[in-house]
């Protein structure tokens, strides 16, 4: 479970109370799915910490300038690629606990406030595993201020898991962590009981007005959608026959 969670975002505020200049990595904490060659999986699989794999390491220890975030890009080689591998972003602002919402069950997290299409979204977050704590990206504890130098514009900047960049596209591997097309059935739906309970997709037909449970064209013309997006796979006795 979650223990312990920062939040950051691009800062459109002229608030800087608590901002941090930070350097979020899409590659940070992942072992099964590496993007770019230069890292490698070590560690243990199937769990998300910082040295799930060696980048974290090396930005310590070979990389460690960028702390200084105005060298990143002549101290990372052209192999690490800028809005593709990370986002740099200067003053970024911390959310406060009130401005998201983490879902322990499904382990996501929802933002209060949509972000702009050039915001960064990146995160640090401690989780307990098999009552083993791990720790992904680096809070805003655990590197001071003043850290790579003096003055506010050498702070040292703080290492996160990148979770939206400046450019998000479906080509873009960092697609696959946004959640999307997600509607609430209510408040603690994951009590939600069988008996009793329907739920049906629909289509508004242009031409007709009227809602129906299919497309009427296109290559899943007249297919249940229920079916379409594979939301009915069992009967009412849980054998795996759909039953619309």
């Amino acid at each position: 479970s979650i223990t312990k969670m920062e939040v950051w975002v691009t800062n459109k505020t002229s608030n800087f109370e608590q901002a941090r200049n930070i350097i979020a990595f899409a590659d940070l904490g992942e072992h099964d799915i590496i993007h770019n060659p230069m890292w490698s999986a070590q560690g243990s699989a199937g769990v998300t910490y910082n040295d799930a794999n060696n980048l974290y390491a090396q930005l310590i220890s070979t990389y460690s300038a960028v702390r200084d975030i105005r060298r990143a890009n002549t101290v990372f080689p052209g192999a690490i690629v800028q809005g593709q591998d990370y986002e740099k972003i200067e003053n970024a602002r911390l959310l406060r606990p009130s401005e998201y919402t983490y879902q322990p069950q499904l382990g996501y997290l929802s933002l209060r406030s949509a972000l702009q299409a050039d915001e960064v979204l990146a995160v640090a977050f401690e989780f307990t595993y098999n009552g083993q704590a791990y720790q992904v990206g680096e809070f805003s504890s655990d590197i001071t201020d003043g850290s790579a130098g003096t003055g506010a514009s050498q702070s040292g900047a703080l290492f996160l898991k990148l979770l939206k960049p400046v450019s998000l596209s479906p080509v873009s591997y960092t697609w696959d962590l946004m959640m999307k097309n997600i509607y609430s059935v209510g408040y603690n739906a994951y009590n939600l009981q069988s008996a009793g309970f329907k739920m049906n997709i629909t289509y508004q037909s242009d031409t007709t007005g009227v809602y129906l449970n299919y497309i009427p064209e296109g290559n899943i013309r007249n297919e249940l959608l229920l079916r379409v997006m594979n939301l009915d796979r069992l009967n009412s006795k849980n054998d795996p026959y759909p039953d619309g």
